[in-house]
């Protein structure tokens, strides 16, 4: 019955986008300006702008409040999880969330530690490539998204289950490097799983756009550009040179 207080993890590019968007499809009766907080450094500005967002949220529960971040700012300092957790963020929304695909990360794992409170009730993952690698990359964002009820919260289990390291004939060899892949037959069951707590939304279906036009276009280098084109290119040759002799000398 009161609107919530929200964080957004997105890259730094689309922080003032989100802004803007938040401003003009939300209900102004519940949104404003001052209720969105933009917090795109570190240090004392980072944890100044936190706490008057926090603070923001108490004086004025009839207000939605937001917090817009990167990704950077949770792995760049011990003290976000503590400022964020006096905010205590209802929303959890994920921008280009295969940023957090690596279960072994900093950022990944203090932003799971975000989702797995309580307080932090609706969890959002938004990418266009939740697979950047192979299908391994799905598991610590779903991790964060559902507490691991759609792939578990072990990683070595959902490996185990879904994946064959087809190299693993080469294993303890020189050069050896495991290559996973799923199982015959896992591919649908990944599919099924990934289904239940997704939606898609294709360009042809969201975007009315005009034909795409290409065009070609010859831009002259200025007097600066020029001389340092031309350092590297002496540069490039002189290493290349180098190198060069240094194979000769060994032969």
């Amino acid at each position: 019955g009161r609107p919530l207080r929200a964080l957004v993890f997105a890259p730094p590019v689309v922080l003032s986008n989100w802004k803007s968007e938040f401003l003009k499809y939300y209900g102004k009766q519940n949104l404003s300006k001052e209720s969105i907080f933009l917090v795109n450094k570190d240090g004392k500005y980072k944890k100044a702008k936190i706490q008057e967002a926090t603070k923001y949220s108490l004086e004025h529960s009839h207000m939605c409040t937001l917090i817009v971040t990167n990704y950077e700012t949770v792995q760049n300092d011990d003290c976000f999880l503590d400022l964020i957790a006096n905010f205590k963020p209802e929303f959890l929304v994920l921008d280009e969330s295969h940023r957090v695909k690596n279960f072994k990360s900093k950022r990944a794992k203090k932003i799971m530690q975000i989702a797995d409170q309580k307080y932090c009730l609706y969890k959002f993952i938004l990418t266009a490539t939740p697979a950047l690698q192979n299908a391994l990359d799905l598991w610590m964002q779903f991790r964060i998204l559902d507490g691991g009820f759609t792939f578990g919260k072990n990683f070595w289990s959902f490996r185990g289950r879904y994946f064959q390291d087809i190299n693993s004939r080469w294993a303890g060899k020189p050069n050896y490097f495991p290559k996973w892949l799923p199982i015959e037959g896992m591919q649908k069951e990944l599919a099924d799983r990934i289904s239940t707590k997704s939606a898609v939304a294709i360009k042809s279906e969201c975007l009315d756009l005009p034909p795409l036009v290409r065009m070609r276009a010859e831009v002259e280098l200025s007097a600066e550009q020029k001389r340092v084109y031309h350092d590297l290119a002496k540069e490039f040759v002189a290493d290349v040179k180098d190198l060069l002799n240094k194979e000769k000398s060994q032969l």
